[in-house]
């Protein structure tokens, strides 16, 4: 993809035509652009190239409605190529594309390939089911015109002129000019066809020169292959080593914790220098890399660091996992400008990615979420549209299923949960291809689409989601394992905005203490119990109570994660909000503030978790009657949740009421 994200073209197809469109765009992005006609090239991206191409294989539902995605690669297309057939003529998403396109672009920059139907059919008096063009194209465009339209339908021009064509019209030269230089580049590869014919016995000549380094090659690659054993050797016995016990009382019994065998690893792996680099390096990252898994970030991150510092500067595959690794702890723990420079090094190392598909698009992926973390859509399309192009290369896989579900999370924090949804159903049923109906991502799957529910306040589909999830977590791991744990937490929540909260609480007690006594009472996740717990106190009106346990969160979190962590202002603002009914607004306003302050530093301007601790001020000030102060935390709050969520929803109707109120 070119480095600002623009593409040369957007191919805008019926899902019928698929096919064409996958070969057109092949053929475009092979095209070298002629170094005299490279001026002509200023409209694209590249200069060299006809490319990038957008194909979108993401969006193939029937829905007239454009997504958010499709209009913003539509935005970055110089011209927009139409794959025009009765299918296409009938395609109301096709239709929505090219009435965009022209709105934005213009019709002039609107190129067609015809490979079925008649043109204007009906203006020709012919059958409207003879039409090959989009309404919004109909009438101007004749049969065949050059270079508006190719045309590859039957006793008509070949597939090569086709895209001479398309090229001839998106250079704006003639397509003389295209077929000329097409003929030039064929003359030379038969003049170089021709040379190294006669050039055969020259290079017999010089093969029995390289001959007697072959035997060389072969003690390289035994020589490789010892050391390649050794490394498997040296893991081995490390692996050994941690799950041996010589003193009975060290395993405490006749169990061994995942933890304490963590544990006992990374005690080992740190004071032992046996071995390369490269296998302590590894064994680093997979260690660290399980902590990150079990949310155990603090002993993660010296795994982690220390193994891209084993990993060296040089860019291996070995440095490259190794950033990767240790980006994701970054995102996770709120750090997201070195995330961000992980993730782009560990893909300039992997690069070209057509090479490592898999790798580079569960990279872009983690990237395009990071991005959309922070509100920034535009970059976080361009990294989601690189993933789903590499996943598309591998059919169903963790990758493509990946891809989708970051779509849904692009959508879904936009509040377009209408276009959210189909994402993650899509990615559900992918995973259930893949791995049958009881797997670690199939409950993860189901808990995505629970949230997602929830967020768009379709309870019982929420609910419905979430105990599918709980009991395929259930068969897997049992109620104990942190994932069932965040889904039983995920029920109780939704009996909490119910309303129900008698029901809510059992399940908020359970995931609190069986986090304190498998995690231990100072974890990140059991900070998030207690603040769950926190806040259903305050629900059920019993303030005391609610304040203990926000307390207790924010001294979990700024112990774990930090004073001036995220999670840290949703336990200030919980705080400042109790505070708020017991009328001690005074002594609110400071936590609120603090709350805003570390917002202010985690995410951009527009984020909407700065609109809700403006929010929270503005309630705060209102009670202490500081109205025109309040007044401005409204509107400033209000401003951030239209451009995030759109006027409509239902979160800027609540604050503009909530604005209107302190007006009368």
């Amino acid at each position: 993809m070119a480095g600002d994200g623009r593409y040369w073209a957007f191919i805008s197809y019926a899902n019928e035509d698929a096919a064409h469109a996958q070969w057109l765009h092949a053929q475009l992005e092979r095209v070298r652009i002629p170094p005299d006609l490279a001026d002509r090239a200023s409209a694209g991206p590249n200069t060299e190239r006809i490319a990038p191409v957008f194909l979108d294989r993401a969006e193939l539902g029937s829905s007239p409605d454009l997504t958010l995605a499709l209009q913003a690669a539509l935005d970055r297309a110089a011209f927009l190529v139409v794959i025009c057939s009765v299918n296409a003529a009938r395609s109301e998403r096709v239709n929505a594309e090219v009435d965009y396109f022209v709105r934005v672009r213009g019709k002039a920059r609107v190129l067609c390939l015809l490979t079925g139907g008649r043109p204007n059919a009906v203006a020709r008096g012919l059958p409207a089911d003879q039409e090959c063009l989009p309404d919004a194209l109909r009438p101007g465009v004749v049969d065949a015109a050059e270079p508006l339209a190719a045309d590859i339908r039957s006793g008509k021009a070949t597939r090569r002129l086709a895209v001479q064509h398309l090229v001839a019209g998106m250079l704006g030269v003639g397509l003389d000019a295209i077929r000329r230089r097409e003929l030039q580049r064929r003359q030379r590869a038969l003049l170089w066809a021709v040379t190294g014919v006669s050039s055969v016995l020259a290079v017999t000549a010089i093969l029995a020169v390289y001959a007697w380094t072959a035997r060389s090659d072969a003690i390289h690659n035994a020589q490789l292959a010892h050391r390649e054993a050794e490394s498997a050797r040296q893991l081995s016995d490390f692996l050994i080593s941690i799950f041996s016990t010589s003193d009975p009382s060290e395993s405490r019994g006749n169990t061994i914790t995942a933890r304490e065998l963590l544990d006992r690893a990374a005690a080992r792996i740190a004071s032992d220098a046996t071995g390369g680099n490269d296998t302590r390096g590894r064994l680093m990252e997979s260690i660290g890399t399980v902590y990150r898994q079990l949310g155990l970030h603090v002993p993660a991150r010296p795994m982690l660091e220390n193994a891209l510092a084993l990993a060296g500067p040089d860019p291996t595959a070995q440095r490259a996992d190794a950033l990767y690794g240790l980006a994701l702890l970054d995102s996770r723990s709120d750090r997201d400008t070195q995330a961000e420079a992980g993730y782009r090094e560990s893909l300039r190392i992997l690069a070209p990615c057509e090479m490592n598909a898999a790798a580079c698009s569960r990279r872009y992926s983690a990237l395009a979420h990071l991005l959309v973390k922070q509100g920034r859509t535009a970059d976080a399309l361009i990294a989601l549209d690189a993933a789903s192009r590499l996943a598309t290369t591998l059919g169903d896989s963790v990758e493509a299923a990946q891809a989708l579900d970051t779509y849904s999370y692009l959508h879904r924090e936009q509040a377009d949960f209408a276009q959210a949804e189909p994402f993650s159903l899509r990615a559900l049923d992918m995973r259930k291809r893949l791995f049958g109906d009881t797997h670690p991502d199939v409950a993860k799957s189901l808990y995505g689409l629970a949230l997602l529910n929830q967020e768009a306040r379709r309870r019982d589909r929420a609910l419905g989601y979430a105990q599918q999830a709980l009991a395929v977590d259930r068969k897997l791991y049992g109620e104990e394992h942190p994932e069932a744990l965040t889904t039983i937490q995920m029920i109780g929540i939704l009996h909490a905005e119910a309303g129900e909260f008698a029901s809510a609480k059992p399940y908020f007690e359970k995931t609190l203490r069986i986090r304190e006594r498998v995690l231990g009472p100072e974890h990140t996740e059991t900070g998030y119990a207690v603040y769950n717990l926190g806040c259903l106190y305050a629900d059920m009106k019993e303030y005391d109570a609610a304040l203990k346990h926000l307390e207790r969160a924010q001294a979990v979190w700024e112990k774990s994660e930090g004073p001036e962590h995220a999670d840290v202002a949703y336990a200030l603002d919980q705080r400042a909000l109790v505070l708020v009914r017991l009328r001690r607004a005074a002594v609110a306003e400071p936590l609120a503030q603090r709350a805003l302050s570390i917002n202010l530093k985690a995410y951009r301007h527009d984020h909407p978790n700065i609109a809700r601790s403006r929010l929270n001020l503005a309630r705060v000030l209102v009670a202490q009657g500081k109205r025109d102060a309040a007044r401005a935390q409204y509107q400033d709050a209000i401003r951030t949740l239209v451009a995030a969520y759109q006027e409509g929803s239902d979160v800027v109707k609540g604050a503009r009421l909530e604005f209107a109120a302190l007006e009368r």
